[in-house]
C-alpha cells in the first residue's frame, strides 16, 4: 500500500469511524482504461453488478464506457439511477421472479439472458401479452472447465444455464416462441483465476461453443458473453495477471471468429466484477480490545464476517487462507508478531485472520484489510446480532488533492422494485 492511500484511510477512521469500507476512484478508472487499450478491438467490457452495486460506483463506471450485468430488477433500477441506458444492461440469473422480467421488458432491457427453457417461455409469455418481442441470448452450461479457477460455476448440476448436452434439444421449443429473439450466447464457467493458462482455456473453450451452437441454431448472432475469469490478488505472494499477455492469447481467438462471416456484426464481451473494483478498495476496522488465550494473541475488532464474508473465508472458499491486513497506526514498527483477528459476533467462526503478522498491535489500532472492493459489504449478512452497517467513502482526485466522499448505502437507500406482484396470468 503506498503512502497516499495509507494517510487517506487513516484520516477516513479518525474523522469518520469503522467500520468502513474505502474506495478509490483513479485506478478503478485506470483498471478500465487498461482494459480497454489491451482488448478493446475485440471486446466490450460488462460490469457484474453484484460484485459492488454502491451506486456512486455504479456513476463512476458509467463514465467509462462498460456495460452492466445485472442479476435482479433492484440491479436494473440502480443502473438505471446510475445513468446507465436500458440497452446498456443484461439481466441475467436464476430465478427471475415474474413481475422482474415483467418491469424489466417494460425499461426497455437490452438483453435478458436466460437460463432454462421454462425461462425463455416465461419471457415470452410476458410479451406476448404486452405486444412487443424482446432479444435474449442463452446462457450454456459447458461439460468442460479449466481448473485452476477460484470459482466454478459449470461442469456440473447447476442453476446456471442450460447443460451443453442439452441446448440443442430445446430448439424446436424454443422456435415456436414468437414474441422473443435469440441473439446469442452467453457462459460463465468459473472466476477468480490468477492463472493465464486457465483463463485463456476457459475462452478458447468457450469460443468453440459458441461456434458450435450458433451453426446448430442457424444463427448469426448480435452478442456473445464471455465470463472472463480475471482475478484479483488476495494473499501474500499472489502474482497479478498481466493483460499483455492474456491479449496477446484471447484476441486472436475472437480475431478468428470474426473472420467467418457468421461472426461478422457479433458484438464480443467480457464480464467481470471483481477485476475492476476488487482491488482498490479496503475494509477499515478498528481493535476495541485485546486478550491471551493459550498460546494465541487475539485481536478483538469491530468488523466481522457481517461485513466481510469473503475475508471470513465463507464464499466459496475450499481452503481458508488469510487476506493482507495493515496496522496503520503503526506504519513505522518494525517489530512483528502474529494475531488472531476476530469480529465482534457471538460466533467461534467469526475469524477474519487466524495468524496474521503484523507490527505490535493494541487497542484502538486502526487495520485496512486488502481487497476489498468487491464482494464485500453487500455480500455479507450485515443484519446479524444488529452491529450497525459499515459506512462507504469513494476517494477521488482533483488539483492534486484528495476529495472523500460519504457513499454510504442502507436498505432505505435503495430504489423501489416496482410491482412485485404478478400481474399477467
Amino acid at each position: 500500500m503506498d503512502e497516499f492511500a495509507e494517510a487517506i484511510l487513516l484520516d477516513v477512521a479518525r474523522q469518520h469511524g469503522t467500520p468502513s469500507f474505502v474506495y478509490f476512484a483513479e485506478p478503478i478508472r485506470q483498471r478500465v482504461i487498461d482494459l480497454q487499450r489491451k482488448f478493446g478491438q475485440h471486446f466490450k467490457i460488462s460490469f457484474a453488478v453484484k460484485s459492488n452495486p454502491n451506486r456512486e460506483l455504479l456513476r463512476l463506471l458509467n463514465k467509462t464506457g462498460v456495460e452492466l450485468d445485472v442479476s435482479s430488477f433492484g440491479e436494473v433500477m440502480r443502473g438505471l439511477d446510475a445513468g446507465f441506458k436500458a440497452e446498456e444492461i443484461g439481466f441475467s440469473g436464476p430465478a427471475k421472479r415474474q413481475f422482474e422480467i415483467q418491469n424489466a421488458v417494460e425499461e426497455g432491457i437490452g438483453t435478458f439472458i436466460c437460463e432454462s427453457l421454462e425461462e425463455v417461455e416465461e419471457l415470452n409469455h410476458v410479451c406476448s401479452v404486452r405486444g412487443c418481442t424482446q432479444d435474449y441470448l442463452l446462457r450454456i452450461n459447458p461439460i468442460q472447465i479449466p481448473k485452476l479457477f477460484g470459482l466454478h460455476m459449470g461442469g456440473r448440476p447447476s442453476q446456471f444455464g442450460i447443460d451443453e448436452e442439452q441446448l440443442a434439444n430445446i430448439k424446436p421449443a424454443l422456435d415456436r416462441l414468437k414474441s422473443v429473439s435469440l441473439k446469442g450466447f452467453h457462459i460463465f464457467s468459473g472466476g477468480n483465476s490468477l492463472y493465464h493458462e486457465a483463463i485463456i482455456e476457459n475462452v478458447v473453450n468457450s469460443a468453440k461453443l459458441f461456434q458450435e451452437f450458433s451453426k446448430r441454431f442457424d444463427l448469426r448472432p448480435t452478442k456473445l458473453i464471455f465470463g472472463s475469469g480475471f482475478g484479483i490478488p488476495y494473499f501474500e505472494g499472489d502474482e497479478p495477471l498481466s493483460l499483455a499477455v492474456l491479449a496477446q492469447a484471447m484476441n486472436p481467438i475472437i480475431e478468428s471468429m470474426k473472420s467467418d462471416s457468421r461472426f461478422a456484426n457479433t458484438c464480443f464481451v467480457l464480464e467481470m466484477g471483481r477485476y475492476l473494483v476488487g482491488s482498490f478498495g479496503y475494509m477499515l476496522t478498528s481493535v476495541v480490545g485485546t486478550k491471551h488465550s493459550r498460546g494465541t494473541d487475539i485481536c478483538l475488532c469491530d468488523a466481522g464476517f457481517n461485513n466481510n464474508l469473503s475475508a471470513a473465508g465463507m464464499m466459496g472458499t475450499v481452503m481458508r487462507r488469510d487476506w493482507r491486513f495493515w496496522n496503520l497506526s503503526k506504519p513505522d514498527a518494525t517489530a512483528e508478531s502474529d494475531y488472531m483477528l476476530v469480529g465482534p459476533l457471538c460466533a467461534s467462526f467469526d475469524i477474519l485472520g487466524a495468524r496474521v503478522t503484523l507490527p505490535e498491535t493494541s487497542k484502538g489500532d486502526v487495520l485496512a484489510l486488502a481487497s476489498s472492493g468487491a464482494y464485500g459489504l453487500t455480500a455479507s449478512p450485515t443484519r446479524f446480532i444488529s452491529h450497525p452497517e459499515p459506512q462507504e467513502f469513494l476517494v477521488d482526485q482533483a488539483a492534486g488533492k484528495a476529495i472523500v466522499e460519504d457513499v454510504t448505502e442502507s436498505y432505505k437507500h435503495y430504489p423501489p422494485m416496482g410491482n412485485q406482484k404478478p400481474s399477467i396470468g
